[in-house]
């Protein structure tokens, strides 16, 4: 069962990404709720995001590079 944060940070991820698509940025404040959660997970939680990401062929860097 897939818990409410990684549903919540899956959510809050699919809108900061389609923000960047349409304008070429995402509001500020998404990406702060986005970051205050992501350092919330616990190892479980980061294991439900991996399996959730895994073969996406994005780097984590390539995401935080379109956020900056």
């Amino acid at each position: 069962m897939t818990s409410t944060n990684v549903i919540k940070f899956i959510e809050l991820q699919t809108a900061i990404n389609a923000q960047i698509d349409a304008r070429g940025e995402a509001d500020a404040q998404l990406v702060g709720e986005l970051d205050l959660l992501g350092s919330q997970l616990t190892s479980d939680e980061i294991n439900q995001l991996y399996l959730n990401y895994e073969g996406d062929e994005m780097e984590y860097e390539d995401v935080e590079d379109q956020i900056l």
